[in-house]
């Protein structure tokens, strides 16, 4: 039996080899090692403590995304996906450039890859930077509107004042840290718990991945007024210029909606815009006023613009010219001495009022006159005296020039 198995061994392990042989020559032709190219591979930073421990943070320049070729066989090759890459980079392993080695892995099938090629960047580059931690003060923004009938009271966040660590850089831009709530239908007072935002001075929002806060979450307390429709009226202080009449001051809008407790709105039916003056004017006006210096303590605007706009319209009065005959002109306290002579046959009189009060006027209700006394013999220009008006006045005093001479007494003769 034993001479049957040693018989012809040669044989028998030259044929074993052959086998192997062809085993492997079949085994490499139907499975053999191929690659395949995987593009835009994140790149997974790791170890980032070692940098905030000395208050250093971190930008990338290149090397976010990688391209990995892996060499492997046929069968291997055609199970894998782009979730079975991983690539990171060690931020404890920073060079004194500030370069990171990228490192490939493989899940599940590491020990079957023979060869793993990185793409023209292998090499996590980054910048350096100084953290910074700054206070911001807290801005509620509410987005929505309140149920009919109310208006929002106050906003209060709390904290109302945050602190915001991050890059240097980011920490400059920031303008504004908002908290902002949806008061959409809320017809009572309630309290939303929300996230900081940050937004710099174009009111853009910012990224705010590489930016952390003392607070995770705001608390917003929001507080509800009753709402109430009012009229404005207006009172004028001063006088237009002589000549001119006050016409009208109209409102734009001539009613606001204000917001208030409910007793601070009991009584309050109308808003006086008061002390507006009108000192001088000749001409039509047009201005815009904050309708909330008006309010009384207590109440605000429910409205978004504060702005009213107010037209004051300026008219010039009616003038009416009355002449009058010397002969109707009354002479007081003339001497008995002397002669009365008038160089004008009259004088005209002009009277500025309103229509409806000069239209009517004549002669009798001026009344005429001039006073004669301490004057002595020659010729003076005297001032006509004329009734006070009750609705209109005199645009001038005019003057009349008189003559006065001697009486010469029958028979007397003259020197």
């Amino acid at each position: 039996m034993r001479d049957r198995i040693l018989d012809n061994w040669t044989m028998k392990v030259l044929s074993v080899i052959l086998a192997i042989i062809i085993w492997l020559l079949v085994t490499n032709i139907d499975n053999p090692y191929t690659t395949k190219t995987f593009t835009d591979i994140s790149v997974n930073v790791i170890n980032e403590d070692a940098l905030l421990k000395k208050n250093k943070t971190w930008d990338i320049i290149e090397g976010d995304k990688v391209t990995v070729t892996l060499k492997a066989k046929r069968s291997v090759i055609d199970k894998l996906t782009r979730a079975d890459i991983q690539a990171t980079a060690d931020l404890s392993k920073l060079s004194i450039t500030n370069a990171v080695p990228i490192n490939v892995t493989v899940s599940h099938y590491e020990e079957e890859i023979k060869e793993k090629n990185l793409g023209s960047v292998d090499t996590l580059k980054v910048k350096l930077e100084n953290m910074k931690t700054k206070q911001f003060a807290v801005t509620v923004e509410t987005i929505g509107d309140v149920g009919a009938g109310y208006a929002i009271g106050t906003k209060i966040p709390t904290p109302n004042i945050v602190e915001v660590t991050g890059p240097e850089s980011l920490i400059k831009r920031i303008n504004q840290v908002r908290a902002t709530i949806s008061v959409d239908g809320i017809v009572s007072d309630e309290t939303f718990s929300v996230e900081p935002s940050y937004y710099n001075y174009d009111g853009d929002k910012l990224d705010s991945s590489r930016l952390s806060c003392n607070v995770e979450r705001l608390e917003v307390s929001i507080n509800l007024l009753k709402t109430k429709k009012v009229d404005l009226s207006v009172e004028t202080v001063g006088e237009v210029a002589k000549g001119y009449q006050l016409e009208s001051v109209l409102l734009e809008p001539k009613s606001v909606t204000i917001a208030g407790t409910e007793e601070k709105l009991k009584d309050l039916d109308t808003i006086l815009v008061d002390g507006l003056s009108v000192e001088g004017l000749t001409e039509d006006t047009e201005e815009n006023i904050d309708i909330t210096d008006y309010l009384p303590d207590g109440i605000k605007l429910a409205q978004e613009s504060p702005d009213v706009r107010v037209k004051i319209q300026i008219v010039p009065l009616d003038m009416k010219s009355i002449k009058i005959p010397v002969n109707r002109i009354s002479v007081q306290n003339q001497s008995q001495s002397m002669t009365l002579t008038y160089e004008e046959d009259e004088i005209t009189v002009k009277v500025r009022g309103e229509q409806k009060d000069i239209k009517d006027l004549d002669i009798s209700d001026l009344t005429p006159s001039i006073d004669l006394s301490e004057l002595e013999v020659g010729k003076h220009k005297v001032k006509v005296k004329l009734k006070t008006l009750e609705n209109g006045y005199y645009e001038d005093i005019p003057e009349i020039t008189i003559q006065l001479e001697e009486k010469v007494v029958e028979g007397q003769e003259t020197q």
